[in-house]
């Protein structure tokens, strides 16, 4: 899979690698702390094939409000879709 399926996503979240931190969190919608993913940007992490499908939440360290960014899976047009800042996880 190319990186054709984050043609959607602002090039800042797909270059995001947590900064200073070294780590970004990404994970499942209802599944609270997720987990750390460390020396890899969100692009590299989402364009894992393993990984194209449904909805992930990530935080790449900026913490606080306004909260996770949430991406979804179209699958229709096989790439990924930004939804915004996530208020509710």
């Amino acid at each position: 899979m190319t990186t054709d399926v984050l043609r959607n996503l602002p090039p800042t979240l797909v270059a995001e690698n947590g900064g200073g931190f070294g780590f970004v969190y990404i994970w499942r919608p209802g599944d609270l702390g997720g987990s750390a993913k460390y020396g890899i940007t969100v692009g590299e992490w989402l364009a894992d094939p393993s990984h194209c499908d449904g909805v992930w939440l990530i935080d790449g360290g900026w913490g606080g409000p306004p909260g996770a960014v949430r991406v979804q899976w179209n699958d229709t047009k096989k790439a990924w879709e930004h939804l915004g800042f996530d208020t509710k996880e």
